[in-house]
């Protein structure tokens, strides 16, 4: 190919002209922006069961969501989540499907759902946004990683401020955990053992979604 170029520069001449004519063509449909349009395909529903174990809201929430949804068309794949006081189902739709249709299905089929926990509270459906990262920024200072995750959350704060910021997502650190520690004698004192105080403090712990 480079031999008969070289022998035959105009050809090659030729090729060039035609290759910026097509771009000159095909500029003015070349789709130009700065957020890309995401087609949305997942639907979420959120039902909070306060006090409920993760194997009670499995029982609870997540079989109801799943048989109630069985039924409805265009269904791509379907996750449920039974976490403790929640449970989480994500409802992924086939490409081809209509979305708005979709929603509205799956809206029906969770407000006809009549044997959720008395417990339970009224599920929240809500189409499930995509979001993309616009910029990362490092944050870097000679403190202990408890002080510097508490400065990033500071400066996460001042930036949420912003009216053209919505969402600052924090990477790098570990999940704080709470731990309790009783001595024998309180416990043989107050008469409980470590598994009623467990239960005790499983009870008043509520993990609720935000927003």
């Amino acid at each position: 190919m480079i031999r008969f170029f070289a022998a035959h520069p105009t050809a090659g001449n030729l090729l060039m002209l035609l290759m910026m004519a097509i771009g000159i063509v095909t500029l003015p449909d070349i789709k130009r922006e700065t957020f890309p349009v995401i087609n949305a395909y997942t639907v979420e529903v959120r039902v909070v069961y306060p006090g409920a174990s993760p194997l009670d809201v499995e029982k609870g929430i997540c079989l109801p969501l799943e048989d109630a949804l069985d039924g409805i068309s265009f269904i791509d794949e379907k996750r449920c989540e039974a976490r403790q006081n929640l449970g989480l189902i994500s409802v992924k739709m086939l490409e081809q499907g209509d979305f708005r249709v979709f929603l509205d299905d799956v809206k029906s089929a969770v407000d006809g759902i009549s044997d959720f926990p008395i417990e339970a509270e009224t599920a929240i459906v809500s189409e499930k946004g995509r979001t993309q990262n616009v910029i990362s920024m490092a944050l870097s200072a000679e403190l202990p990683l408890d002080e510097l995750k508490t400065l990033a959350e500071s400066v996460k704060q001042r930036m949420l401020q912003h009216p053209s910021i919505s969402l600052i997502d924090i990477q790098g650190f570990s999940e704080k955990q709470l731990r309790v520690e009783v001595p024998n004698f309180n416990l043989r004192r107050y008469g409980i053992s470590l598994q009623e105080l467990a239960n005790l403090i499983g009870k008043q712990d509520l993990d609720l979604p935000l927003g």
